[in-house]
This record gives C-alpha cells, structure tokens and sequence, in this order.
C-alpha cells in the first residue's frame, strides 16, 4: 500500500479503532446521509450478525498524519464497500490505494478458490469520484444495486390498528429469541445462532426497547425487526425486518414498521432509513407504503481478477 504525506493505512487494530470507524460514519451521515453507505446500525448488524465477522481481518482504515479518518473499506464475501469522508473524495491516490487493496487482499483471501473470479464493489449513483476510480482500475458497472430509503419523522405517526389480541412488543426472553432465529432461518434460509444474538445484545449500540416482534392471539411471534439509534439519536435504521414466511402478504411487516416509526418518533428521531434491493418489489412497495421515499442507489461494480499462474499458463 502506499504510504505518503497524506496518509497512511492498517488494518483495524483493536476496539479503539472501530470506535474511531463508528464515530467517523456518524459524523458522515449527519451532514451528507444520502452519500453515507453505512449507517451505524448497519456496521453493528454486519458485526455481530456472524461471530465468523471479525473486523480486524476484512477492515482497512486509511489515516492522515493527524491520525483522523480518511475512509475505511470493509471486505465481506459479497463485495467491497468503501466508504471516504467528504473532504477526502477528491483525492485520486487515496482511491488508487484503496483499490489496489481491496485487489491484493482479494487475491489473497480466494487463492484456494478457483471458481471465484469477480472482485465486487459498490458505489452510489452520483459519486463521480468513486466511480471514476473503479472505470479506471478495470471495474464494470453491474445490473444489481441498493436503494436508499429516508422517511422524515416530523409529523405525527399513527399506531398500527392491530387484530384483537395481537401485540407488538421488544422481545422478553430466550424462548423469544430462539423464535427470532427460526422465522430469520424460515424467510432467508441462513441467520443468526443464538450466541450471535446474545452477542449482539449485549453491545452498549444495541437497544432492547427497539427490538421488536409482531405477536398475535395465541403469543406466537410472526415476525420482528431490530432497529438501531444512531449516536445522536436523529436517524433510525431498520435491519433487518424479517416475516416468517407462513405469515406474509397479511399486512404483518406494514404494521411492524409503523410501530417501529412511532416507536422512534418517541425516542426522539428526526427521520429513518432502510436499504432494499432494487430486485425486492416486495420490500420496495413495503416501505413505500408506511412513507418511505427513494433518494439514492448504490450499483455493484465488477472486475474479473486472474491469478498469477492463470497469466503465467496463458
């Protein structure tokens, strides 16, 4: 990697790091949320949803000579996200080393996996300097991409009208939270084990008022959301929301969501967010129906990667 003047960069080291990591995404989603790829709630969810994620492996932190934080990519087995302070998204060379990181390291991490070729990254729709780095560095703009969904929380919010007997309520108890697991397990096919969830919960970021269950007459859960609260207590981040697959097109995930919303209006929240993917009409047309509105996407970038004895035999 290069090591100039104007920056340096490591892998993240110890719990200092990912403190310094959090406090850098907040500060950039509060003055430019619709060009921040992370929310807090989203690097939390990522973290802890899979106790296999170990940040100090797959995370790259690049610092100026002050020690403050430039931009940071995160290598997960489905792409590359880079995320660069506004004041530094001019700076070509950063861009260059970033990439070429995310190359070496790729490499690296599938040496024995022949089958993979793809380098993944993603970038928002309007971010000319990043996108301008990836055409330079050989990627290709794919099909797939991420929406960015904000709803502002200023004006007051209407409870769900639930069934007689229904309730939605924070989760109480293991027999709860093993349910939580088995509608994730149900809808997705993967989630959580439960020492990720008790993980997870017992991080400061996590709050328990804000994990919530849809429960109907018989107190079985059909689905639940975790919500997160960034730092400054302005923008909720709905990950994940998930309904057991028996329970779906009932009117289930609205009335979640609606509780959810009035649930941070309370906490004191200005507005929300969450991430579908474009492919998700479902999702999308969810959303859109508790107020939600589109204000940006992020498209996956590709680039093919040969290994060194694939150029060598060719």
């Amino acid at each position: 990697m290069t090591e100039n003047s104007d920056f340096h960069s490591t892998l993240l080291q110890d719990e200092q790091d990912w403190q310094q990591l959090l406090q850098s995404v907040e500060q950039i989603h509060s003055s430019d949320p619709f060009h921040c790829i992370w929310h807090m709630g989203d690097l939390m969810w990522t973290r802890y949803r899979n106790q296999a994620i170990d940040p100090r492996k797959h995370i790259r932190l690049w610092k100026n000579a002050a020690g403050e934080l430039l931009a940071f990519a995160w290598f997960l087995s489905y792409g590359t996200t880079i995320q660069v302070a506004p004041d530094a998204r001019q700076q070509k060379v950063l861009y260059e080393d970033i990439l070429n990181w995310a190359e070496e390291y790729w490499l690296t991490t599938f040496a024995d996996q022949p089958q993979r070729r793809n380098l993944w990254c993603y970038a928002f729709d309007d971010d000319s300097f990043l996108q301008e780095a990836l055409f330079q560095h050989g990627f290709q703009r794919g099909e797939d991409c991420q929406l960015l969904f904000f709803q502002e929380l200023s004006t007051e919010l209407a409870r769900s009208e639930l069934p007689i007997g229904w309730t939605i309520r924070p989760l109480r108890n293991t027999q709860e939270y093993t349910r939580r697991i088995e509608i994730e397990f149900a809808a997705w096919g993967i989630g959580q084990s439960f020492e990720d969830y008790q993980r997870m919960r017992a991080v400061p970021e996590y709050l328990p008022e804000l994990d919530l269950g849809v429960f109907d007459t018989e107190d079985t859960m059909l689905a639940y959301t975790t919500i997160w609260l960034d730092g400054q207590g302005s923008c909720g981040y709905f990950e994940p929301v998930t309904v057991h697959p028996t329970a779906q097109r009932q009117g289930i995930g609205r009335m979640l969501l609606q509780e959810g919303l009035y649930q941070l209006k309370n906490q004191g929240a200005r507005y929300a967010r969450v991430c579908p993917p474009d492919d998700n009409e479902g999702a999308k047309k969810l959303y859109a129906s508790v107020g939600f509105v589109r204000h940006n996407q992020t498209w996956i970038w590709g680039k093919q990667l040969r290994r060194v004895e694939e150029s060598i035999g060719n």
